[in-house]
């Protein structure tokens, strides 16, 4: 691991002083003090005073430090802009993020908080925050939901092309897996790069492993369009979500939906039963327009289950 080299600066310090000790699982500790840290699927061996990949956690004297009492960013949004589609549609989400990150993605929207220890560039403020406020917060501004967000973002690309956003693909699919596996709700969003992970044959194989786990896993198709340090490919256009979309419904997924155009990717925004075809919560962008689903998840036609939570 490299030395924590931005912590000479103003941010890095103060951070460094919200932090605790790591709790037993999310470490062991080697010889000559140094740690193993599995807090992420980089799993990185950390001598004393050295600092991980994310740049947030980091050995003291044999100990492994993660950040603690603090936001970086706090907002409240529609549930439907994280997105979740099968989760309380129409509520409030609190969300938040913190600093730092495991990848480094050149398109990142969120850069001024994720990269804030990695990019001189990248200057954010930190906001004190107990679990406690949080969710005080949350009740406050009538939010059933609260979303960590804005970092590590979760992509299912090739294999190379992953490797460059500084991850690896395996860690990611077997993480959908396990939390599958140990009855968490999961739902995939994908950002459809033009010349990045948008062949058939890369869309084909994401969501064909998606399938593997389960047709029920909703799966988000999102737009791409120009930042940070990624400006070279086209903005992701109506058509090639949609097309996306289709992929992943031959695929055999049963709730593919395309984001972040409004009103532009046909029927991709509602959520339809997968038995009898009508749609069961119609959408615009971030809006419900109309939700007919019964609260115990039922279709109000065929009576068909369909998976998520929906009161």
């Amino acid at each position: 691991m490299t030395k924590p080299s931005l912590q000479e600066s103003p941010l890095a310090k103060t951070l460094a002083e919200y932090t605790r000790d790591a709790a037993p699982e999310l470490c062991e500790k080697h010889p000559n003090k140094e740690v193993l840290c599995v807090a992420c699927g980089h799993r990185c061996v950390i001598r004393d005073g050295r600092i991980g990949i994310c740049k947030v956690r980091f050995n003291e004297g044999g100990t492994l430090k993660v950040p603690a009492g603090y936001v970086g960013a706090l907002q409240c949004d529609p549930i439907e802009k994280k997105p979740f589609f099968h989760v309380l549609p129409g509520s409030l989400a609190l969300s938040f993020g913190m600093m730092g990150c495991d990848y480094h993605c050149p398109y990142c929207q969120n850069w001024v908080t994720a990269q804030a220890l990695r990019d001189p560039e990248a200057v954010s403020t930190i906001i004190p925050m107990t679990a406690a406020t949080l969710v005080a917060t949350a009740q406050e501004h009538g939010a059933p939901v609260i979303a960590s967000t804005y970092n590590e973002p979760l992509i299912t690309s090739e294999q190379e092309e992953y490797r460059k956003l500084g991850g690896q693909l395996a860690g990611v699919l077997d993480t959908i897996k396990r939390l599958h596996e140990m009855g968490f709700w999961v739902e995939i969003v994908t950002l459809i790069i033009p010349g990045f992970n948008d062949t058939e044959q890369e869309l084909k194989a994401m969501t064909e492993f998606l399938v593997s786990v389960s047709p029920d896993l909703p799966w988000h198709a999102t737009a791409f369009h120009k930042d940070y340090k990624m400006i070279e490919p086209d903005n992701s256009t109506a058509q090639a979500l949609i097309r996306a979309a289709e992929i992943g419904q031959k695929s055999g997924l049963r709730y593919v939906y395309a984001g972040n155009l409004p009103g532009r990717v046909g029927p991709y925004e509602d959520t339809y039963c997968h038995s009898c075809g009508i749609a069961v919560v119609k959408r615009i962008g971030y809006r419900i327009l109309e939700k007919t689903i019964k609260p115990d998840g039922a279709c109000p036609r065929c009576a068909t289950v369909i998976p998520g939570f929906w009161s």
